[in-house]
């Protein structure tokens, strides 16, 4: 609508256009003030939300032989958002890494955006700032600017801000009390190789900080859990962070879950839990058993092991038992050989030998006629 008030004499022509194209308004009847000025209106049928960005609707009035006009134009739409930094490059580089998205339906507009950052109210330096090129989703345009810092600054609480000179976007870590508590939930039966495990690792606390958490697998690279969950229960805040693995790793492997907060004490050390026993080397007993010769292989931890049977130099099969978990999480294998001591020729020595976590174990029987030696 073009409001066109207080001018004398009556006449006048108005004109629109759309950018520099001239289209046709509806001019409503000219009014009478009562000062004896003249007042008009004439409308235009146009959706300023529906033009594309940028379009230019002029109401331009000739009135005296002099011209006179206004316009408005359709806004290009944008917004920004600033995306927290993951946990794996917490982690792994000890760097915050954020993101700033700016988003919007004109190409030359986002492209032609210049972001900033400010970091604890300082501009970062230039090498911690990397911009991207623009892209294109459907109708909407992308331009991601990333900025890297320290992670004692991200965990200090500074205040991060993105900026464009339309809008800006705030963020910074929640720093919480003292260090929260960690639990792993782990299965309460034994687990076959071929099963499938899920772990849970439990972070709590009655002031609970932004928390990161990762896991490692034998002490290899860290890696991200299949899902996280918050949830608010009485008083206390607990992050859940869910792992699932193969019944071979976990019993194979020592598997950790490590977490990252922003504390009170500024201790930036990663706190682990492992629903796993350290790893245990095996202690080894040979016993002469009637016609056989047992291997009792106790006290090891993870379950997997290899053992082999030897005649003096020469290997022989033996008969492998179940393998058993005790109460304190370690394991007990038993091997059984068919041999009789007191049968055998003097001097023959069987040797049990017991591979695990890469090294290898061994014990031995040797017979001396009819006299048996232990060593």
């Amino acid at each position: 609508m073009c409001i066109i008030e207080d001018f004398y004499p009556k006449s006048l022509r108005i004109k629109w256009k759309k950018d520099d194209r001239e289209v046709r308004g509806r001019d409503w009847k000219t009014t009478e003030n009562d000062s004896g000025s003249y007042r008009a209106v004439s409308v235009l049928e146009a959706n300023l939300a529906s033009s594309s960005p940028g379009t230019k609707y002029t109401c331009e009035v000739t009135h005296g032989g002099k011209k006179y006009s206004d316009n408005l134009s359709s806004r290009v739409q944008s917004s920004l958002k600033i995306n927290p930094p993951p946990a794996k490059e917490l982690f792994i580089n000890q760097r915050a890494v954020l993101e700033c998205v700016l988003t919007g339906d004109s190409r030359k507009e986002v492209e032609g955006a210049t972001v900033s950052w400010t970091a604890g109210g300082r501009s970062p330096a230039t090498g911690d700032v990397r911009v991207g090129g623009v892209t294109q989703a459907g109708s909407a345009f992308t331009k991601t600017s990333t900025l890297t810092l320290e992670e004692s600054v991200w965990f200090s609480g500074a205040e991060v801000i993105c900026s464009t000179s339309r809008t800006s976007e705030r963020i910074s870590v929640k720093r919480g009390g003292q260090r929260p508590s960690i639990v792993i939930y782990k299965p309460d039966k034994t687990v076959s190789d071929s099963d499938s495990v899920s772990l849970v690792c439990e972070v709590s606390s009655s002031d609970l900080a932004n928390v990161y958490i990762m896991w490692k697998v034998n002490g290899g690279q860290y890696i991200e859990g299949n899902s996280m969950t918050t949830i608010k229960n009485d008083n206390t805040l607990i992050v859940l962070s869910y792992l699932t693995v193969t019944g071979q790793q976990y019993n194979s492997a020592e598997i950790t879950c490590a977490v990252k907060d922003a504390n009170i004490q500024n201790d930036l050390q990663p706190r682990t839990s492992s629903p796993s026993k350290t790893n245990s080397p095996p202690t080894i007993r040979l016993v002469e058993f009637g016609q056989s010769i047992m291997c009792i292989i106790e006290d090891f931890y993870p379950k997997s092991l290899r053992i082999k049977w030897k005649k003096d130099d020469r290997e022989v099969r033996g008969r492998d038992w179940k393998t058993t978990e005790n109460d304190s999480g370690s394991y007990r294998a038993v091997s059984v050989l068919e041999a009789n001591l007191a049968s055998s020729s003097p001097g023959t020595k069987y040797t049990c030998e017991v591979t695990h976590g890469g090294r290898t174990y061994s014990d031995n029987l040797s017979s001396r006629g009819n006299l048996v030696l232990l060593r």
